[in-house]
C-alpha cells in the first residue's frame, strides 16, 4: 500500500456473483411465465415478464460496468472517504474522527469510524439513511461502519495502516 494513501477496490467476485444471481432470476420469472405455473393469470404473467425484464436490464448494466471497479474505501492525509454501503457516509475529515476500530459479528467484520458530531453526518444523509442509522445510534453502534466485504481485503488487515495515518494527522 501506498504510504500516504490507502485505496481499496470492489473485486470482480463480487460482481460475477451479482450477475450470477441477475441471470437466476432471469432464468426463475421466464420459466414461470412460460410453464404457466397452476393456470397462471395474465396480470401474473406480466408481472413476471416485467421482472424478467428487469433483471436482464440489472444484469446488462452490471456486465457493461464490471471493468470499472469502484473504490470502496480510500484514506489519505484528509481523511476517509467511504463508499462501502447503502449507509455510506463519503468524505469523513480527520478532525471529526474520534476513534477507528474493527468488530466482528456472526455477518461481517466492520471498520467502525466513531465521530465527533454524529448529527452533522446524520443531515447529510438522505430519508432511508437516517432511518436505518439512528437505531445503530440508540445501540452505542458508531454512525460509519465500513464494509469491505465485496474487496479481497480484510478489515482487520487494513485497521493498522489506517490508525498510522490517523495518528499521522493527529500529530500535525
Amino acid at each position: 500500500m501506498d504510504e500516504n494513501k490507502i485505496t481499496i477496490q470492489q473485486c470482480t467476485k463480487g460482481s460475477v456473483a451479482f450477475m450470477i444471481a441477475g441471470a437466476v432470476l432471469i432464468v426463475a420469472n421466464l420459466a414461470f411465465v412460460i410453464t404457466n405455473v397452476a393456470d397462471m393469470p395474465l396480470s401474473m404473467r406480466i408481472a413476471m415478464s416485467a421482472g424478467a425484464i428487469f433483471f436482464c436490464a440489472c444484469l446488462i448494466y452490471k456486465a457493461r460496468n464490471t471493468e470499472q471497479l469502484r473504490n470502496i474505501l480510500v484514506v489519505d492525509e484528509d481523511g476517509i472517504v467511504d463508499f462501502s454501503t447503502g449507509i455510506m457516509l463519503g468524505f469523513i475529515p480527520w478532525v471529526d474522527v474520534a476513534e477507528i476500530s474493527v468488530i466482528t459479528n456472526e455477518k461481517a467484520e466492520l471498520i467502525q469510524v466513531k465521530v465527533n458530531n454524529g448529527d452533522k453526518y446524520l443531515a447529510r444523509m438522505g430519508w432511508f439513511q437516517r432511518r436505518v442509522v439512528p437505531k445503530d445510534k440508540e445501540t452505542g453502534s458508531p454512525i460509519a461502519q465500513i464494509s469491505l466485504a465485496w474487496t479481497d481485503v480484510k478489515a482487520e488487515d487494513v485497521l493498522p495502516e489506517i490508525n498510522k495515518m490517523f495518528e499521522q494527522y493527529k500529530t500535525r
